[in-house]
């Protein structure tokens, strides 16, 4: 295990959180949880191994501190001290201090081992990379923990860029050359660009800020305990250019401008990651996607339609079923595909689930300008537009698609029901 992240506690839980009376296990002590690390370590009350110059790692307790100096090949000794464990390779300094706890690891026969790699998460020193290159050479597997935390985004504080600090590319690529598997663990707020991760990670785990117990979630789903099934809620940018600068408030694509446009509705940017994009364990294929009573349809009519989702894999998995819209034929401007409706669900390795998804009016109505800017008229047109259902966006994976006609022309709000 590699990366500050991985020992600091108070960036799962992102910002505003007040750390919680039982603490925050972190991800490193997850994963010694999940391999059933033994830990073997005696304690000294009121003892310091004074040793000037030393950093703090996050630790809710001595036992706590006694986990990660276990993991760290280099520590022998710690002390403890109000939440805040300093690792020793040696015991010189001892003295008497009231409230430390110092303590010693006897030699175990480590499962999980860790190395910071970079100090803190700006990773501004790479002094640590040797190291962890190293430790990463000996292990079958390595998992770098890599992200944000609110000395870089936070309320009143706006990201310039929206790439990571560059010592965590560099990081990844130094570990890269170890030869090993190598996963990342993203822990963040806003999303940042890939460049070399993309290809130098050989699988990848948005945890976004997991809260107190989002480090045994991450540890289920890379040990397998918990088949995946999250989606990206939001675009992952490639370049910071492809956002138009700030103040720009007109989501569609200005040409003469090169602005791009934002979000995936109207964005012409190629993303990292897509809007809807996430793996599972299994695999899925669709088949039989049918319109039930089209394919003409009133105008406050709600579409129903319906598909075959079969689990091709070996395991049981949850599959985020997902139909857009495109409408290649409205008379204003309109978004070049919007999500209309989606479901989950869990389908064993082999079988095949009907999974029926409706199409309320909003979803294909358009906007019509009026001489109020904040309040134009919504409106479902006639003539024909497009459905796709897969489970992702139609434009990255693949999809099937069906058209559906809409008979006459009707303001949304005299639809009934609407509101």
């Amino acid at each position: 295990v590699i990366g500050p992240t991985a020992l600091k506690s108070e960036l799962l839980l992102g910002n505003y959180a007040t750390y919680p009376d039982k603490g925050v296990t972190t991800i490193l002590n997850a994963f010694q949880s999940t391999m059933g690390q033994d830990f073997n370590c005696t304690y000294e009350q009121n003892v310091d191994y004074y040793q000037p110059g030393q950093a703090p790692v996050a630790s809710k307790d001595p036992a706590e501190c006694c986990q990660t100096c276990t993991a760290d090949p280099s520590c022998n000794f710690f002390t403890w001290w109000e939440g805040g464990c300093y690792l020793k390779k040696t015991d010189t300094g001892r003295r008497t201090s009231a409230g430390r706890v110092s303590g010693r690891c006897a030699p175990p026969q480590r499962k999980v081992v860790f190395a910071n790699g970079c100090n803190d998460i700006s990773c501004t020193d790479q002094s640590g990379f040797s190291a962890a290159t190293k430790l990463v050479a000996s292990a079958d597997v390595a998992v770098v923990a890599l992200g944000l935390d609110e000395t870089i985004e936070r309320e009143g504080k706006d990201r310039k860029t929206l790439d990571l600090p560059a010592g965590q590319y560099a990081l990844v690529k130094a570990l890269k050359a170890a030869g090993k598997p190598l996963v990342g663990v993203f822990i963040h707020g806003g999303t940042f660009t890939l460049q070399n991760l993309k290809t130098d990670l050989n699988g990848i785990l948005d945890a976004w800020y997991p809260g107190q117990m989002g480090a045994f979630g991450i540890s289920d789903v890379l040990f397998g305990k918990v088949n995946p099934a999250g989606r990206t809620a939001v675009t992952w940018y490639e370049n910071t250019d492809d956002l138009p600068p700030m103040g720009h408030m007109n989501l569609y694509p200005d040409s003469a401008k090169g602005y791009k446009g934002i979000t995936y509705r109207y964005s012409t940017a190629t993303p990292d990651v897509p809007f809807g994009f996430g793996l599972s364990y299994t695999t899925f294929q669709y088949s039989n996607l049918k319109l039930i009573g089209g394919p003409t349809f009133k105008a406050c009519d709600k579409i129903n339609v319906t598909v075959d989702v079969q689990n091709t894999g070996n395991l049981t998995g949850d599959e985020v079923v997902q139909l857009y819209v495109k409408q290649p034929h409205a008379s204003v401007p309109v978004p070049q595909v919007r999500l209309a409706a989606f479901e989950r669900v869990s389908i064993t390795s082999g079988s095949t689930a009907k999974v029926m998804l409706s199409v309320e009016p909003i979803f294909h109505s358009v906007v019509h300008e009026t001489s109020n800017i904040y309040n134009g008229t919504w409106v479902v047109e006639a003539g024909q537009f497009e459905i796709y259902v897969g489970g992702g966006q139609p434009d990255f994976g693949p999809h099937l698609k069906v058209a559906a006609t809409v008979s006459n022309t009707r303001s949304i709000d005299s639809c009934p029901g609407f509101n």
